[in-house]
């Protein structure tokens, strides 16, 4: 009998032993995997698109000028200067005009694809036109901005060109517009003509 008391009392305090250890820890809900946040869509890089390029817009210089109030979607600062300057005198000889702070006036050409961070204004002669050049996200030109009319306002700029940077240039380009180009097509350093934009009015084809 005394035998099977202590059995007894060995089975109890084990029981007891057994309850005073931890329960097991509950299993964790399962983290989600991070979800990657899209690609940022591609930048306009390389030709004068960003601050840092040696091809960006150089800001334009202050003015009191008032803006004027023209009829049409304002892009930028405005214009503020009441005249034109044809765009043939600049580019027969651009380096008269260098430096200075003009307004053209013309149809939009062409528009940059891509960051719509530039447009060319035609001019008052067949085949002439001028690049309107923004810093990219500063202004932001409708894809479909071609075939409105443009008031510009810009800064006239010479930007001489080595044989390898204007086949770049030019490449771009014609990514931005998803044209095919050449490089060896390109045989000749050129220097960019072009204005600096600061401000610009469209409105709808006069």
């Amino acid at each position: 009998m005394r035998c099977l008391l202590l059995v007894v009392a060995a089975l109890v305090a084990a029981g007891c032993e057994e309850s005073k250890s931890p329960a097991p820890a509950a299993a964790k809900p399962a983290v989600p995997a991070t979800v990657a946040a899209p690609a940022a869509a591609p930048a306009c890089q390389g030709t004068g698109c960003g601050p840092g390029d040696p091809l960006a817009p150089l800001p334009g210089a202050p003015t009191t000028a008032a803006v004027l109030d023209i009829a049409g979607t304002k892009y930028g600062a405005g214009v503020t200067l009441k005249d034109n300057t044809v765009v043939s005198q600049i580019l027969a000889n651009p380096e008269a005009w260098a430096g200075k702070r003009v307004r053209v006036e013309g149809d939009v050409a062409d528009v940059c694809q891509m960051a719509g961070c530039w447009m060319e204004v035609t001019g008052d002669q067949p085949g002439k036109k001028i690049k309107f050049k923004v810093t990219d996200g500063d202004i932001v030109f409708p894809k479909d901005s071609a075939g409105k009319h443009a008031i510009a306002e810009g800064t006239v700029r010479l930007i001489p060109l080595s044989l390898e940077q204007t086949r770049k240039v030019k490449q771009h380009e014609a990514d931005e517009q998803g044209k095919p180009f050449d490089p060896n097509s390109v045989t000749a350093p050129e220097t960019l003509v072009r204005l600096d934009g600061i401000g610009a009015v469209l409105s709808e084809k006069k």
